[in-house]
């Protein structure tokens, strides 16, 4: 005769992060948490369900005896995403990030009887393309405005002529006296005249 004996609740969690799929899950969203805090900081809930499900994934992985070569793949993936975030690589470390995790997941139970169910590796390296090209493009569109409305947007605004410019003087823009030159014209004071380039301090401008 045969009892059944079942499982704890316990018990049945941690059978259940057993699963290497399950593992490989909660490690990308330790990933997505450690990202999106970075990028984001201060927004605590992105950390604290990365970190949880971080410490669960070490638990699972060591328990399945995971390739540390491949969990260095996806460390490397992790920071080729931060980096391309804060230094706008314009895509080329992301595309580096996933590229090591795809490699990752597939060497990360190499030596073991497990595996990663193929599909579920090319959702999460899909989504995680998706992801970077939002954080991407919302960190070149800052950076754009940035430009618009900085220094860098003085570029082509219309500017009146305060000193003879022969060739050079000084020009009033939004109020505020600049040193300025033309390319070898004359220039008579009460002209308008457009900003073509900015050089240091110093405007390069041409007659309207």
């Amino acid at each position: 005769i045969q009892n059944e004996i079942k499982m704890t609740g316990i018990e049945g969690f941690l059978f259940l992060i057993g699963n290497p799929n399950i593992a490989y899950l909660l490690l990308s969203l330790a990933v997505l948490g450690i990202i999106i805090e970075l990028s984001n900081p201060g927004a605590i809930l992105p950390g604290f369900i990365g970190g949880i499900s971080l410490f669960l994934a070490l638990y699972s992985l060591g328990m399945l005896e995971a390739n540390m070569a491949a969990l260095l793949l996806i460390a490397l993936a992790v920071i080729l995403f931060i980096v391309d975030a804060f230094v706008t690589g314009h895509g080329m470390l992301t595309a580096g990030g996933i590229a090591s995790m795809i490699v990752g997941g597939l060497l990360l139970f190499r030596s073991s009887p497990f595996r990663i169910d193929l599909w579920l590796i090319i959702v999460v390296a899909l989504f995680f393309a998706g992801l970077m090209a939002l954080i991407l493009g919302a960190v070149l569109s800052t950076y754009r405005k940035k430009q618009v409305t900085g220094i860098g947007g003085m570029i082509g605004l219309e500017a009146v002529v305060e000193t003879p410019l022969e060739p050079r003087g000084t020009v009033k823009v939004h109020g505020e006296l600049w040193d300025a030159s033309t390319e070898g014209e004359s220039i008579s004071p009460g002209e308008v005249v457009i900003v073509k380039e900015l050089k240091g301090l110093k405007l390069k401008v041409a007659r309207k």
